[in-house]
């Protein structure tokens, strides 16, 4: 990665996956605290969160080819 504008692109990616797991994981800590519930809470929302970051990225890019 050379390119200067590329690597703010990837920046930013990594601090929304950063906030967005902390916002995430603010909001589910006392429903994590369940045994085998919170595990399946924390697994279900990390999957959703790599997804939803995945899918705008994905939309991001696409439109800059456009």
């Amino acid at each position: 990665m050379t390119d200067r504008s590329r690597r703010g692109e990837v920046l930013s990616i990594f601090g929304l996956a950063l906030a967005g797991t902390s916002a995430l994981k603010a909001g589910l800590s006392a429903a994590e605290l369940v045994p085998v519930v919170g595990a399946a809470i924390g697994v279900t929302g990390n999957a959703g969160l790599i997804y939803v970051l995945g899918n705008g990225a994905r939309q991001f890019y696409e439109s800059k080819q456009n």
